[in-house]
C-alpha cells in the first residue's frame, strides 16, 4: 500500500507496484496496480487501476479506467499512454 515512484517531475502512486530489473540491477519495468495516480508538475493528473511503465523508453500505458486530466482538459479512454520524456 501507499507506494511512491518519483523521477524527474512526474510521480506515481499506487497500492501495488511490482518491478523488473535487468542484470545491472536498474529497473526497466513497473507494473503499478489499483488507485494509480500519475502527476507531472502542477498541469498534469492521471489516474486508473493498472499502469505498466517502460521505464527505459519513458512511456506509461494506463488501462482499467484511466483518466487524464492536462492543463484543464478531460480524456475518458480505454487506454491512456504518458510520455514521461515529452511534453
Amino acid at each position: 500500500d501507499n507506494v511512491k515512484v518519483v523521477r524527474g517531475d512526474t510521480t506515481i502512486l499506487a497500492d501495488k507496484v511490482t518491478g523488473r530489473y535487468n542484470e545491472a540491477n536498474e529497473i526497466e519495468r513497473a507494473l503499478c496496480e489499483k488507485n494509480v495516480v500519475i502527476t507531472r508538475g502542477d498541469t498534469m493528473k492521471a489516474t486508473s487501476n493498472r499502469a505498466d511503465y517502460d521505464v527505459k523508453r519513458g512511456v506509461i500505458v494506463m488501462t482499467e479506467s484511466p483518466e487524464l486530466n492536462d492543463k484543464g482538459s478531460v480524456l475518458n479512454a480505454d487506454k491512456v499512454t504518458v510520455y514521461v520524456n515529452e511534453d
